[in-house]
């Protein structure tokens, strides 16, 4: 039996818990803020935290933050965190995204040998069409060990001194073409129980 988490359009997020471990469903508005989960979702979600985004933003250069950003306290070392986020992008060229805990990049993948040079990001996207936006979702689990504060956030490069444009096409233009329609972004951080986790690497 899995949990299922669903998302809105309105940015609310159910979590729905199978029948064969317990029958309780949790809604979280969609609002920035922290949810402490009872009952028998403890058994596994302890927490989440989300951050929303709705205004558009532009960007370009190194890695540098979209906004996201959402603060969690862990209840145990032994806990784990599992990041979610999700959006639209515009480009004119591929970009790489990471998240960060702390400022410290979290969730990357690894160079292979003595291939250093390599970029390491959480994920990755491409856009050939400047008139629309690309969907974005990226995840991961991490082992903070920790009880202390922790921030994450998520961050964006475009590939060659590009430029990236959040929540909207990278063309903007004022028109009621779909295409050209504003989104909204999002970032949770959910504890999970570590007795209960597992991760496989």
């Amino acid at each position: 039996m899995a949990l299922v988490i669903k998302g809105s359009s309105s940015g609310q997020v159910t979590v729905d818990v199978p029948a064969a471990a317990g029958t309780n469903t949790l809604t979280i508005p969609a609002s920035t803020g922290t949810v402490a989960l009872t009952s028998q979702l403890a058994g596994t979600i302890v927490k989440i935290a989300c951050d929303e985004i709705t205004a558009e933003s532009t960007g370009s250069g190194t890695f540098s933050n979209i906004g996201l950003e959402v603060v969690i306290t862990p209840a145990s070392t032994s806990n784990k965190i599992l990041l979610l986020t999700t959006g639209s992008i515009g480009l004119n060229t591929t970009a790489g995204f990471r998240f960060t805990q702390n400022n410290t990049p979290v969730g990357i993948g690894d160079t292979p040998g003595s291939n250093t040079a390599r970029q390491r990001v959480s994920f990755k996207t491409k856009l050939s069409d400047l008139n629309t936006s690309q969907n974005f979702v990226g995840s991961c689990i991490l082992s903070p060990s920790s009880t202390s504060e922790l921030t994450y956030r998520v961050q964006i490069e475009a590939d060659s001194d590009g430029t990236w444009a959040l929540n909207r096409s990278f063309n903007a233009s004022n028109s009621d073409d779909v295409s050209h329609a504003v989104t909204s972004s999002y970032l949770y951080a959910i504890e999970l129980d570590g007795s209960n986790t597992t991760i496989s690497t």
